[in-house]
């Protein structure tokens, strides 16, 4: 054995804090110190959302860790008590998310199945992060603009099988609106859906600070109208066309359904039917002058001025 008991104790103690400061920064994310900001905030999204999976990670180091001897020494015991602790609350993490099926279940509560669909496969469970499903293809980076010396592309996952006037679904990732990928975004929720005979369009758009506000939107608009003119090409519906997106995204989701045909926010495309059929916004910024209160935080607004919107708030609310 290359370390001795006692280093192994306090090596399973400095592992069980990691473990125990991403679980209690899941609960309490930094949202007041700019610099930490964004590292919490991503550490929060992943505990929270791969909650089992990180019980799961604690379990095994644990088990080796106690077999190396680290229980012989205090540390490791509260260690090992620190664990349990990450445990519960990772359990209770697990609990409050999957309670959000009811918001879902509460909101397409009127909508009446049309078949059976079919379930997400354990091995996405175990690894969520796959982008390959039985009966489903993805074709990647077909260009849909080219604007402001930037080309863009979106990726399409469909049902390997050809088909025709099958629903079809936007994604949008997030990012405030600085940030993100197609690549990054979506893929357990697009790869079910085309496995239940939907065609999914993930799409990448302008960020700032390149891109000033509304240019995020028009890039999202000229994706649709995109989408739509080559509604046969891909075999779907045009008359059947969702948007979905988490974060900014769900921002931008939701200013699609708000600004259908509107020409203020589709320069060069004025004519195209940029309507929707559905918007499902997910966790979604909708307050940016904090008119409710939602967004009490100073740099957030130096932020949206000096790298979004390009104005100041008080100037141009």
């Amino acid at each position: 054995m290359f370390l001795g008991v006692p280093t192994i104790a306090w090596a399973f103690l400095a592992v069980s804090l990691i473990g125990a400061v991403f679980t209690a920064n899941a609960f309490v994310p930094v949202r007041r110190i700019p610099a930490l900001f964004m590292p919490s905030f991503f550490g929060s999204w992943l505990t929270a959302e791969l909650a089992l999976h990180h019980v799961f990670w604690q379990s095994i180091a644990s088990v080796v860790f106690i077999e190396l001897g680290a229980l012989v020494a205090w540390p490791g015991w509260v260690g090992l008590f620190i664990t349990f602790g990450s445990w519960v609350g990772l359990l209770v993490l697990f609990a409050d998310g999957n309670r959000a099926r009811r918001t879902f279940d509460t909101a397409l509560q009127d909508v009446e199945a049309v078949r059976e669909t079919k379930g997400v496969p354990r091995r996405h469970v175990v690894l969520p992060f796959s982008k390959r499903r039985r009966g489903v293809k993805l074709t990647r980076d077909v260009v849909y603009r080219r604007v402001a010396g930037t080309v863009l592309k979106l990726d399409v996952v469909a049902p390997a099988a050809d088909g025709a006037n099958r629903p079809a679904i936007m994604q949008i990732h997030g990012g405030s609106w600085v940030m993100g990928d197609k690549r990054e975004q979506g893929w357990p929720l697009l790869s079910h859906l085309a496995a239940n005979g939907w065609v999914c369009f993930n799409l990448n758009y302008r960020l700032s600070p390149g891109a000033t506000f509304p240019d995020h939107l028009v890039d999202l608009k000229a994706g649709l109208a995109w989408i739509r003119e080559h509604a046969d090409q891909w075999g779907i519906d045009r008359n059947f066309i969702a948007v979905t997106g988490g974060s900014a995204g769900g921002h931008l989701a939701a200013l699609m359904g708000l600004t259908a045909n509107d020409p203020e926010y589709q320069p060069g495309f004025e004519d195209a039917d940029t309507s929707l059929q559905a918007a499902v916004p997910i966790y979604g910024v909708y307050d940016f002058t904090s008119r409710l209160g939602t967004n009490r935080l100073p740099f957030w607004y130096r932020r949206l001025e000096r790298q979004i919107m390009k104005a100041f708030r008080d100037e141009e609310p």
